[in-house]
């Protein structure tokens, strides 16, 4: 797993959720969801993978689509990362750049994506990049 082998992240534990329970905390006739909870770094990720309700529609979002899903991560080593996921069907979707102003300005960063997932996350690296 993705979570687990490459960004070192511990599973705390798994559930699995359907009827009125689901339905009722998601707002969402018939769903039935996985859930697996996450922890690592001081952060608890929760993952959820929907079953139901049949009628679930498949899209392919773009980061600028209202609906996508963002994660931001910042990493020790950036260079590394990419080197380790591309091993795991992750890529990075440009070449990393880097911030020239804000609380990161500095830093470089990069989106990456699985094709079979529709997650983008956020790579930031921790380094900062001096101009010589």
């Amino acid at each position: 797993m993705f979570w687990q082998d490459v960004l070192g992240f511990k599973l705390s534990h798994r559930a699995h959720h359907e009827g009125d329970l689901a339905s009722e905390v998601t707002g969402v006739p018939g769903a039935e969801i996985s859930i697996a909870v996450l922890k690592g770094y001081g952060h608890k990720i929760e993952l959820l993978e929907y079953h139901a309700p049949p009628d679930r529609k498949h899209v392919d979002l773009r980061p600028c689509d209202v609906g996508s899903v963002h994660v931001a991560l910042t990493v020790d080593n950036l260079d590394a990362v990419l080197s380790t996921i591309a091993g795991s069907g992750w890529r990075a979707v440009g070449e990393p750049q880097v911030l020239k102003t804000g609380p990161n300005a500095g830093r470089r960063v990069i989106y990456v994506r699985r094709n079979n997932h529709r997650v983008h996350a956020a790579a930031v690296s921790k380094q900062l990049m001096v101009d010589s």
